[in-house]
């Protein structure tokens, strides 16, 4: 390294200590295709100037840049690549990053691995790519670094960024959060708010899990969100089969999204809050509630959509006045909050007696309620 310029350059596990504290305008991971190269130590990086850029990538390959360093600077770090697009991964592993500018992810960049317990500095994460995934707790890492730069077996990454979605207007759109998708099941608590600055489209999601492409692995971790998020678009839990996703509060998936199960994915667990969606839709699907007092499930949109899926806990359901669509149940429910139909129209169909609301009241106050 010197004092412009920060280039490592190598082949795979190759890495750079810095034991003094560095000056520098960027730092560019040049290397070969496939490598992981990683730059660690006690002491920091200072990024100068008002553009600071971390770039990676040789121009032809896709490759992967490891900061398990302290990053000094109070501009948005620019993250770059010259790689194949798509495939350039950037993994922040640093415990406690002091940077409060927050990052900037170009289009391209493809993963962006937050391994670090406390997120990635103080400042939001601003999304220009429409293809990428966030994830956790990497296969290659060591599940016992619990030393300050890391996590360890069943620790929680708590991420505070604030992360803004689709600020360019690339559509169609695809963000992929995983819980975790390696045995050490690392606890993701999403404390940040996940907004888009732009107008999401019905093409544009936000995947709990695997997103078509982004090879993310469901995982069979926890991930938890903790704030109130408003971007819009679907929300498809893609997961895998014993991941769980959860509310940390009221309206912490956001209540302007659809929200979709796909076949076989994880559960999803109201944990004692209130949800507001667009509508609700999938061939398969748990919500449970695994506190004791009441969580509702409100609606209020214009989809006519399908649920066949559970429902089981202390979990009611309100279609409020003003839902204009159509929400048709066919699973096996055993929640006991009261079914509210104040708007649009609920359909019980289901070849079996007594397998929807068996222990819920239904009360009908300006909707409609068809039992088939």
């Amino acid at each position: 390294a010197d004092s412009n310029y920060a280039v490592l350059v190598g082949t795979l596990a190759d890495s750079l200590t810095v034991s003094h504290n560095i000056i520098v305008q960027g730092i560019s991971f040049n290397a070969a295709s496939g490598a992981e190269n990683r730059i660690t130590g006690p002491d920091t990086i200072i990024m100068l100037g008002t553009i600071p850029t971390i770039t990676l990538g040789n121009g032809g390959s896709a490759d992967n840049g490891v900061l398990d360093c302290a990053i000094s600077t109070a501009y948005p770090i620019n993250i770059n690549y010259n790689g194949t697009p798509g495939q350039v991964i950037v993994d922040f592993d640093y415990a406690h990053q002091p940077f409060t500018g927050g990052i900037i992810i170009q289009n391209g960049i493809g993963r962006v691995n937050i391994n670090a317990a406390y997120g990635v500095g103080t400042g939001p994460i601003v999304v220009n790519a429409n293809a990428i995934r966030f994830s956790n707790h990497n296969a290659n890492n060591n599940p016992n670094d619990v030393g300050g730069y890391g996590v360890g077996l069943f620790d929680t990454i708590t991420i505070p960024n604030n992360i803004i979605l689709d600020s360019i207007g690339v559509h169609p759109f695809s963000l992929s959060m995983g819980a975790t998708n390696n045995a050490n099941l690392a606890y993701t608590n999403w404390t940040g708010i996940i907004s888009n600055a732009g107008t999401f489209t019905t093409a544009d999601t936000v995947f709990l899990g695997n997103a078509p492409g982004l090879n993310t692995g469901g995982g069979a971790g926890h991930a938890q969100f903790s704030n109130h998020n408003t971007f819009g678009g679907i929300t498809c839990n893609n997961s895998g089969a014993s991941a769980i996703f959860s509310n940390g509060c009221d309206n912490a998936f956001s209540p302007n999204s659809d929200y979709l199960f796909a076949p076989g994915s994880g559960a999803w667990d109201f944990n004692g809050f209130n949800q507001q969606l667009k509508s609700l839709a999938g061939s398969t699907g748990v919500i449970e509630n695994s506190q004791s007092n009441l969580s509702t499930l409100s609606i209020l949109g214009t989809q006519n959509t399908t649920f066949s899926g559970s429902l089981s806990g202390n979990i009611g359901i309100t279609l409020l006045p003003g839902n204009t669509g159509t929400l048709t149940l066919n699973g096996t429910s055993g929640q006991t909050g009261n079914t509210v139909v104040s708007g649009g129209e609920i359909k019980l169909s289901t070849p079996q007696p007594n397998t929807l609301f068996p222990q819920s009241s239904i009360v009908v106050n300006g909707g409609t309620l068809l039992n088939q």
